[in-house]
């Protein structure tokens, strides 16, 4: 199956509530990185930690990608870490900045088309805090 019909499928068969994370923002985004040259196993990659991130925020309070503080990335990734039985979600820095990274990649186009109001600078305030910090608490 490719990632675009995977995707259809998820928003229209597996869930019945509307997401903080647009099929739409999706699709467009993946799209443009498949004129880029992305493969489909990349491409589906980056639609496995969108979806990952995506079943997090739903179940935050901030339902708005545009309200979300920087430090909750860290309750993000450790809310992952615990419900996403997967060793590409374990807590540690390599998937903690593998993630990270390509959220601030699709903020970035969510911030260029105009779909939120939250400037990338949030992400990436702490993508630089996790990654040049000296003490990892908490992350191998």
């Amino acid at each position: 199956m490719n990632v675009f019909e995977e995707i259809r499928e998820y928003y229209e068969e597996a869930i019945d509530w509307k997401l903080g994370v647009k099929r739409g923002w999706v699709e467009e985004y993946l799209r443009y990185l498949e004129t880029q040259g992305k493969s489909q196993n990349i491409l589906k990659k980056i639609w496995d930690d969108i979806n990952a991130f995506s079943h997090y925020q739903d179940r935050s309070e901030h339902h708005d990608l545009s309200k979300l503080p920087y430090w909750e990335y860290s309750i993000c990734l450790e809310w992952i870490d615990g419900h996403i039985l997967s060793k590409e979600y374990e807590l540690n820095l390599k998937n903690a900045k593998r993630l990270l990274g390509k959220l601030l990649n699709f903020y970035k186009f969510l911030v260029q088309r105009s779909y939120t109001e939250r400037e990338k600078s949030v992400i990436h305030k702490f993508f630089v805090k996790l990654v040049r910090s000296k003490i990892k608490k908490g992350i191998k």
